[in-house]
Parts: C-alpha cells; structure tokens; sequence
C-alpha cells in the first residue's frame, strides 16, 4: 500500500523545519540526525525522513513498546537498521534501534527523547548486557557496549495495514503530543507497506 499525504508547516508549527529528508541508516546517524533537528522529538524525528517511508505496524501488547489496534507499533525499515517506535502511551518519546549485524542479529539500542542528554547504548544497558536480552537471544557483546542479538519480527497475525494510521492521523483534532507523532509519520510524504526479514526470527 503507498500512502502520500502532505501537509505544509505553518508559523510556530512544532514540526516546522523538521523535513530534513534525510534517513540515517545506522545508530550513529539516528543520534546525528536528532542534534540536527530543531525540536528533538519522536514527531520531528519522524517528519525528518526521507520518502518514499518504508514501514510496518503490529500489534505488540507484551514488547517494551506495548500497542493496540488503534495506536500499533511501527517498524521503519531505513536499509540495514529498523527503528520502532509508538504514537501514544508511556514509552512513546522512546525510539528502538536495531542496526544489522550480521545474516541474523542487529544491535540493540534506545532513544528516550524525553530525557535531556539520551545516549543510546547507556539507556538500554542492564546488568552485563541489555534488557532487549530478555526477548532476543543470543545476545553477546561485539563492540564495548554495543551488544548483538537475534533480530525479530511479527507473526503474521498481529500485522496492521500500516494505512490504517493514515485514518488515525487525519481523524485528529487539536494540538496534542500523539498528532504531531502521527503527523511526523504520515503527513511528509508516501508511507509505503515494507517486509522485515531475511533472517528474523519470529516474536513469540
């Protein structure tokens, strides 16, 4: 399914020079690219990609991101990394990062956008490894701090049309935290339906 709806900025617009149409493709770059906006946001960091937008919504109600039918959680597919991120609930100011690191595992790293300084290999630390550990296997450190494990995707059954947010979106009303994430996802340009995989386990 392939999606274009624009809408243009208006004067202290919160998403205001947020278009940077660009799409980092590593960790590194998500962390540059977010020092590079003017409102370090999950809704500016969204309406910053470049489009056509490649992504995938689930239904996901026991992941760190938990998301129901009417708010799923989006899986944006940026070549070897996939971020994921939710509109609404209480970790919707987090991005999770997973980069490539080989046929079958990413690196796991976080973005809490509401805290001031985020660092992405800190936030997800727990113990001698990271809390992502408690769902991916296998994980093992393969850079100091930077830890790899099997890379994961939906079951079939809990997919969403990824459209289906594009109704969300324009079904908003008022200023208010979740229209600007929907906004900065829907209304810069084409959203198009993406696969995850080769190689990625199912959630279970």
């Amino acid at each position: 399914m392939m999606l274009l709806l624009t809408f243009a900025c208006s004067p202290g617009d919160p998403l205001a020079g947020c278009d940077l149409g660009v799409s980092p493709t590593t960790i590194d770059g998500v962390v540059g690219q977010i020092d590079a906006l003017p409102e370090p946001s999950v809704a500016c960091f969204l309406a910053s990609l470049e489009r056509p937008l490649q992504a995938t919504a689930a239904f996901s109600a026991t992941s760190t991101q938990p998301a129901g039918e009417r708010d799923p959680r989006v899986f944006l597919v940026l070549d070897d990394l996939v971020v994921t991120t939710i509109v609404s609930g209480e970790h919707a100011d987090r991005l999770e990062l997973g980069e490539r690191h080989d046929a079958s595992r990413s690196v796991k790293a976080e973005i809490d956008l509401a805290l001031t300084d985020p660092d992405p290999f800190v936030d997800v630390r727990e113990g001698e490894g990271t809390r992502c550990a408690v769902c991916h296997a296998g994980e093992e450190e393969v850079e100091e701090g930077r830890f790899a494990s099997r890379a994961l995707r939906p079951h079939v059954e809990q997919i969403a049309p990824i459209g289906d947010g594009a109704l969300e979106h324009l079904a908003c009303v008022g200023e208010n935290a979740r229209c600007d994430r929907l906004r900065g996802l829907y209304g810069f340009g084409r959203v198009e339906e993406a696969e995850l995989g080769p190689g990625f386990d199912l959630l279970f």
